[in-house]
């Protein structure tokens, strides 16, 4: 038997242990809970927060904030738990494009069955938790577009029974291109995998650095709040000040400096 199938029965195992998404779980409603969906964008301090929620969640978890731990599958062993849930994402995101998660996550460790599960894990992870709020973090929520995608991720947060309440970070358009290249020629994105792809296909394409096209689709889901990152590093020297506003907890991130993933100029690439 291969690995990948291997991997793929010890997920359908896993899956039916969770049980399947709109599943009722045995545990306790919270009427109007809020689901804050902070959806990136990417090179806007996401790694930092991500990083300081995994490591606060206790603390925020006796402030009335769950922090859904996103997994990462490693070849060996169990998933990794990390504060970024993009296989979460993931779910909701058109099969045809190639994100850098999809293109380093290869060999049956991203796809449909992987989504399903953690679809079904973030309902039992609400049914279990006793918090006012709950945060899940992925930068990957932003590649999300189209109406197909909409549809789908609307219909699933239906059945979770929330307020959701998505979190939009934006920069100003010329930095965050030259980052966010940056970090694709980091994370190896550009190849034979890659390359021949049309632009729709690829997370570097014009489409992405849409600010617009994000903040009307993520307001049609739930009411918008978008922070300014430029603004906020300018004033504060830190995002987390900010998100833990957003999150209902200004105290909490007062003071805090978490900038874990500063960009670093590659050859040929725009310093920061």
């Amino acid at each position: 038997m291969s690995a990948a199938r291997k991997a793929d029965d010890a997920l359908l195992v896993t899956i039916r242990r969770l049980g399947s998404p709109g599943e009722c779980w045995e545990g306790q409603l919270i009427a109007n809970r809020i689901l804050y969906l902070h959806v990136g964008t990417h090179k806007t301090g996401t790694t930092s927060f991500q990083h300081f929620l995994m490591d606060r969640r206790d603390g925020l978890a006796d402030h009335g904030l769950a922090v859904f731990p996103g997994r990462y599958p490693r070849r060996v062993g169990p998933p990794q738990e990390v504060g970024n849930a993009w296989l979460l994402a993931d779910a909701f995101l058109r099969r045809d494009l190639m994100s850098t998660m999809r293109l380093k996550a290869a060999q049956g460790r991203c796809g449909p069955l992987q989504g399903w599960s953690e679809k079904a894990r973030l309902e039992k992870f609400l049914a279990e938790a006793t918090q006012f709020g709950v945060v899940v973090s992925a930068e990957a929520f932003c590649l999300l577009r189209t109406n197909p995608e909409a549809t789908h991720l609307k219909n699933y947060l239906t059945r979770l029974d929330c307020d959701v309440v998505p979190i939009l970070v934006t920069r100003n358009a010329e930095s965050w291109r030259a980052s966010h290249n940056n970090q694709l020629v980091r994370m190896h994105y550009y190849g034979p995998e890659v390359d021949g792809l049309p632009d729709t296909r690829r997370v570097d394409g014009n489409w992405y650095y849409d600010a617009q096209a994000i903040a009307a689709f993520w307001s049609d889901i739930g009411p918008l709040v978008q922070i300014d990152y430029d603004g906020v590093m300018a004033g504060e020297g830190s995002i987390i000040p900010a998100m833990m506003a957003a999150l209902g907890l200004p105290d909490f991130g007062a003071g805090v400096d978490y900038r874990l993933n500063a960009r670093r100029p590659y050859p040929g690439t725009t310093p920061a």
